[in-house]
């Protein structure tokens, strides 16, 4: 684990061309959850991402880091604690929105591109593509760490909410084939490529293992 503690809408129903089908109802959720990268360099945030199990993760071209719980309704998706969102139009690579933050009258227009998962599909990316809750570490002077909140997603994102509830924000990738290990890295794979063996992974549990100690976490809420 080894924390750092610091602080247009669907206006087509045609799929073949390259737009997301949806009803009038609500966008769907497969058609949204993934990252993506905002187009715009000298937008305020470069990327947003949304999860199966509706988190959403933003991060700001100062790798500021927002993240929480979204809704949709329609073609509105409320990011808890942050802002709205305003779907213009979807297609399977691209998405156009606009985002008005919490508190505020000012809307701003985006356009995103969707990021190619770097990770592979498969049971195990799936089961692991969650949001988990530290419940043990077996190592008394990493104690602090129990009741934190870790997420993994398939475009690669490691992120860490701490029992303050800041954030820390990493990347992680399969370490073989069988999928029994890990790597994440906290500086775009230049540095600090570490190792984690996952000991148990099913439903409700994770048990991890680096080098002197283990953890074991619990699906989060």
């Amino acid at each position: 684990m080894r924390v750092r503690w610091i602080n247009f809408f669907c206006v087509a129903l045609i799929f073949g061309m390259g737009l997301i089908s949806c009803d009038n109802k609500s966008i769907p959720k497969q058609a949204i959850s993934a990252k993506w990268n905002i187009e715009d360099k000298n937008s305020q945030y470069s990327s947003f991402e949304f999860t199966v199990d509706n988190v959403y993760i933003v991060v700001e071209t100062l790798n500021n880091i927002h993240t929480g719980k979204y809704g949709i309704e329609g073609k509105k998706i409320t990011l808890e604690g942050f802002g709205i969102i305003e779907i213009i139009s979807i297609a399977v690579e691209k998405l156009i929105f606009s985002f008005m933050p919490e508190n505020s009258n000012e809307k701003y227009e985006y356009n995103a591109m969707k990021v190619k998962n770097p990770i592979d599909d498969s049971s195990r990316t799936a089961m692991l593509c969650r949001f988990w809750r530290v419940d043990k570490v077996n190592d008394s002077s990493y104690s602090p760490e129990i009741g934190l909140g870790v997420l993994y997603s398939k475009a690669g994102t490691y992120l860490v909410t701490q029992t303050d509830g800041t954030t820390e924000l990493a990347e992680w990738k399969w370490g073989d084939t069988e999928e029994t290990m890990f790597y994440y890295s906290w500086g775009h794979w230049d540095y600090e490529n570490s190792k984690v063996n996952i000991l148990q992974l099913s439903a409700t549990m994770l048990k991890l293992q680096e080098p002197g100690r283990t953890y074991e976490l619990v699906l989060g809420q």
